[in-house]
């Protein structure tokens, strides 16, 4: 019996052919016509440099950029920036979706909302539930604004990605100590992969969500791309508890029969807005192939936005709650690795979401942006590592950091340590642009 979800991709397959210039010629390189798509399987996989490599308005239908009711544009981390179409009718259902989604988290008439939205790009979040702040990515006016603006005996949601929010963390427990977030503050986080001890520490830090349980307050992870959506990917309550329960590698190997050495992000979503393919990638892993299926000005089929990831088998799932007494998750859920790629040497590979984790729970990290870069020199793996605006660096902060990734990469590993406005990748409390963690010559 023919699988009702990708029998849609293959009608969405087909619109695009029929209608996207770009599309049809993405498949004249492959050898096919728009008659040609009879099996999903057979269809190409588009990544995102075959995305960027048209004009933006050849993803168009008939390739007429007056199509478009919006242009939204990606960070380019992943390299050339795109600049994608939205139609009215999506700008009209990310409205609905952010409604929906700040009445999951109790805002409504009877609680009053503040939607701080501190995206960079620009991105909008139009909301009706909640008024809405825009104070871009300075941390201090994201302060400023939860401070003055938050309602009395609402919620305040703050929507950024997780450098910025460690920033606003630290900042505020320095101005007003820990656990200065108003009570009931919940946080969405995203942009790029997000470690668990980042979690732990922004807890600490801001007084939320010290246990994972609490469906009233704290962070929770959400994962989408310019060119996909926002919040195409998104954790729950229940999924934040499971991933808690991750950092341990026996709870690892129960849920996914192996332990690649961290927890991975657990996201769910909606199969009805996109189907979910999995195709293998060197040294076993898996990578993310996403088919839009809602309707929408360009539609991406068996598109490749460069995640690694799998589907958890809800069987696995079920048990893993069910021993923490928590409900089973209604609907598919994946385990998101991180972007593929890896730091690699002779007889070594290092991805950047372990040393992610590691960093996040050192005992200096207050001292660090986040941002560090991933290289190597004479074989070995070298860590160069950003510090916050007029931090220093104790001597054993190098120490400790080259043990922790040399214990990952199972070599031994240097650090470099720079100045904030003098790390050559990223100089400055830039917040408008993501890190970028590989360096290119050694990626694999």
């Amino acid at each position: 019996m023919e699988d009702p979800a990708r029998a849609a991709a293959l009608r969405v397959a087909r619109r695009a052919a029929a209608e996207i210039p770009a599309y049809a010629a993405h498949l004249a390189r492959h050898g096919l016509a728009p008659d040609d798509l009879r099996d999903l399987a057979a269809v190409p996989v588009l990544d995102r440099a075959g995305l960027a490599g048209a004009a933006p308005a050849d993803w168009c239908p008939g390739g007429e950029a007056s199509a478009a009711a919006e242009w939204v544009s990606s960070s380019g981390s992943s390299g050339r920036p795109l600049v994608t179409a939205v139609g009215a009718a999506e700008r009209r259902a990310l409205g609905r979706m952010v409604d929906r989604s700040l009445e999951a988290l109790g805002v409504g008439p009877a609680a009053p909302g503040l939607l701080v939205n501190a995206l960079p790009g620009g991105v909008a979040l139009p909301a009706r539930l909640a008024a809405v702040a825009t104070p871009g990515t300075r941390p201090d006016l994201v302060l400023e604004v939860i401070r003055r603006a938050a309602p009395v005996g609402g919620r305040v949601v703050l929507v950024g990605d997780p450098l910025l929010l460690k920033e606003v963390a630290e900042q505020g427990a320095a101005a007003m100590g820990p656990g200065w977030a108003p009570r009931g503050m919940h946080v969405i986080v995203g942009g790029e992969w997000v470690a668990e001890s980042w979690r732990r520490r922004f807890a600490a830090l801001t007084g939320l969500g010290d246990d994972p349980g609490d469906p009233a307050q704290g962070a929770l992870i959400s994962m989408g791309a310019a060119e996909l959506g926002l919040h195409v990917f998104a954790e729950t309550p229940v999924l934040r508890v499971a991933r808690a329960l991750l950092v341990d590698p026996r709870a690892r190997r129960a849920l996914l029969g192996r332990d690649p050495g961290y927890a991975p992000e657990l996201l769910a979503y909606d199969p009805r807005r996109v189907l979910v393919e999995e195709r293998p990638r060197p040294g076993g892993a898996r990578e993310l192939v996403v088919t839009t299926l809602a309707s929408r000005l360009v539609p991406l089929v068996r598109y490749a936005p460069g995640d690694q990831g799998e589907h958890v088998a809800p069987g696995a799932l079920a048990r893993l709650l069910a021993a923490a007494g928590l409900p089973g998750e209604p609907g598919p859920v994946l385990a998101v690795w991180g972007r593929v790629g890896a730091l690699a040497g002779d007889g070594w590979s290092l991805r950047p979401e372990p040393v992610k984790e590691a960093l996040f729970a050192m005992e200096d990290a207050g001292r660090l942006t986040g941002r560090f870069r991933l290289a190597t020199a004479a074989g070995r793996p070298v860590v160069h590592v950003q510090f916050r605006d007029a931090a220093d660096a104790p001597p054993r902060l190098a120490r400790d950091l080259a043990a922790a990734v040399g214990a990952l990469a199972g070599v031994p590993a240097a650090v470099v340590l720079h100045a904030c406005r003098a790390y050559p990748w990223h100089p400055g409390a830039d917040f408008q642009r993501k890190p970028v963690y590989l360096d290119p010559g050694g990626e694999r």
